[in-house]
């Protein structure tokens, strides 16, 4: 058995949204999702089911457990095989409940640039600031003064070649939509411990009063890191002028070639 049988109900809650998000995504962006469910544990071969299996199949083949084990979204624990079929667990709250995207990060990231959520389109496309109206992608052009490439990849390379890394405040919650404002019944990413493990990351910088909030709520601080709310790079935020969102985001700057 590569994966495991168990799972926590957070655990359990991911897997059958990233199932939901895998239906509905073309070939190349399954492999993607697919890869994301196998670091959470579950392996559907383990279990004889192919590719096209739903939500419905992987609660009926596995036991979901009370507890939480933030840190397994990450992990894939090799635990003993033990099968247990049980009928599909009616109080997972699963309608409009979203799992964010992995962090672009590596030793060498000296500023964390964290958002909220990634939008509708980003999820679709398991890419961060995936919208072609938000302006993340071209504020990161004027900060570093380099061109940014269209690719998505390159574009990841990009960050971590300008020791940028990138990721949200929520690990998953509630949503209608892309608006912030709309987001509830959040779980935030474990902030502190991702910058204790890379001890690089000087600076926190906020895309939106939104991720500023709920670090606030959260965490408050971390001690020895610089934290800037910046304005949001979102279409929705068009009344603050382009040479505010520059100035502003241009503070990152000192941080990155020290």
């Amino acid at each position: 058995m590569k994966g495991k049988s168990t799972f926590t109900k957070t655990e359990a809650e991911a897997i059958v949204v990233l199932i939901k998000q895998k239906l509905k995504v073309d070939s190349i962006t399954q492999k993607s999702i697919r890869n994301r469910i196998r670091a959470l544990g579950f392996y559907a071969s383990d279990f004889g089911l192919n590719g096209g299996y739903k939500v419905e199949d992987f609660l009926r083949v596995v036991k979901v457990i009370e507890g939480n084990a933030p840190s397994a979204i990450y992990l894939n624990q090799e635990v003993i095989p033990k099968l247990v079929k049980t009928e599909p667990r009616k109080d997972l709250k699963i309608e409009n409940k979203i799992l964010g995207l992995a962090p672009i990060v590596n030793q060498h990231s000296k500023v964390l640039i964290l958002g909220t959520m990634p939008s509708v389109e980003s999820l679709r496309k398991q890419a961060y600031y995936g919208n072609n109206q938000n302006l993340f992608w071209k504020l990161m052009a004027k900060v570093t003064g380099k061109e940014v490439p269209l690719e998505y990849e390159e574009r990841k390379e990009f960050l971590l070649a300008n020791n940028i890394a990138l990721w949200d405040m929520c690990q998953t919650c509630l949503r209608e939509g892309s608006l912030d404002s709309a987001i509830s019944e959040e779980t935030p990413n474990d902030i502190p411990s991702f910058v204790q493990k890379h001890p690089g990351i000087k600076a926190i910088a906020f895309n939106g009063k939104a991720s500023a909030r709920l670090f606030a709520k959260y965490f408050g601080s971390i001690q020895g890191i610089e934290l800037y709310s910046m304005p949001s790079t979102s279409p929705a935020n068009a009344r603050i002028a382009w040479e505010v969102k520059v100035g502003e985001w241009s503070k990152i700057k000192a941080y990155l070639y020290e």
